[in-house]
């Protein structure tokens, strides 16, 4: 790793010898959790659209419902509910073969100071780079993802020592007590 950071012509920077670091975040020890709205869209808009469409029929003097009507809004609903399973199902997926091949260790070890530092914004991810590596991340994919907005610990000019699989942060350590 070090010879492909000095051939990338990347600073290395690295921290004194007896440093210690403490673990901010850890693939290994996460769980997988789906986005939030998701959910909310399954659970809360699907049946509220039903609701909705019932009274209009009703205001309107037409049957609250009709066999069409019954049969369309139940097959949308199907095939959205469907959608989000195999949706859900190939996410997880995706994030127990990155969770495998970081136990196995296949990720590259990026450590120096977090320079070009750019905090989360509404509509825009958080990003920072550390020795010509890149990293943008969000609440919505696996992998580290703590802004600043909710807390996150990163700033310009911290030492840390990253598990990199694509771009990713498998685990994030940070120098200093």
């Amino acid at each position: 790793m070090i010879v492909a950071l000095l051939q990338q012509g990347a600073p290395l920077v690295s921290a004194p010898a007896d440093t210690t670091y403490r673990v901010v975040y850890d693939l290994a020890s996460e769980t997988y959790h789906v986005w939030p709205p998701v959910y909310l869209f399954m659970f809360l808009f699907l049946p509220l659209m039903f609701v909705i469409d019932v009274i209009r029929n009703v205001l309107a003097g037409r049957p609250a419902f009709t066999r069409k009507f019954l049969v369309w809004k139940l097959l949308f609903a199907a095939a959205f509910i469907l959608w989000q399973i195999n949706w859900i199902r190939m996410d997880r997926a995706g994030w127990e073969r990155s969770r495998r091949e970081y136990l196995a260790g296949e990720y590259e070890v990026v450590e120096g100071a977090v320079t070009n530092f750019e905090p989360e914004t509404r509509g825009s991810f958080e990003s920072f780079s550390v020795n010509g590596h890149r990293y943008t991340y969000s609440s919505r994919m696996w992998g580290f993802h703590q802004s600043n907005m909710i807390g996150g610990p990163m700033r310009e000019g911290l030492h840390v020592r990253i598990r990199d699989m694509g771009g990713r942060i498998a685990k994030l350590e940070i120098a200093g007590p």
